[in-house]
């Protein structure tokens, strides 16, 4: 089956997106179509034990990055704080 060049891509930058996170044993991961963009997100543990951390990228439909960011959630799940990194770093947003 033949992609197009734009669908390639996205392709690209889901694989160099979780293959980026291979060394932190990442446990959980989804791509999302939603109108002209795809998201990506994948978990990760975090540094104090049962927290955790899920980083989300979204690309238009030409491949390119236009936001990304993490948030991180503590051992029983509730939301701590989003790290924006994309489209300009800024810390502990909410």
């Amino acid at each position: 089956m033949e992609t197009s060049d734009n669908e390639s891509a996205i392709l690209k930058k889901r694989d160099k997106f979780f293959k980026g996170f291979e060394r932190r044993k990442p446990f959980d991961h989804d791509v999302r179509k939603t109108g002209k963009f795809t998201q990506f997100s994948v978990s990760v543990p975090g540094n104090s034990p049962g927290s955790y951390t899920r980083w989300v990228k979204a690309v238009n439909q030409n491949g390119k990055t236009v936001r990304m960011y993490h948030d991180t959630y503590d051992k029983t799940g509730r939301f701590i704080h989003r790290g924006v990194k994309l489209p300009r770093p800024e810390r502990h947003v909410i």
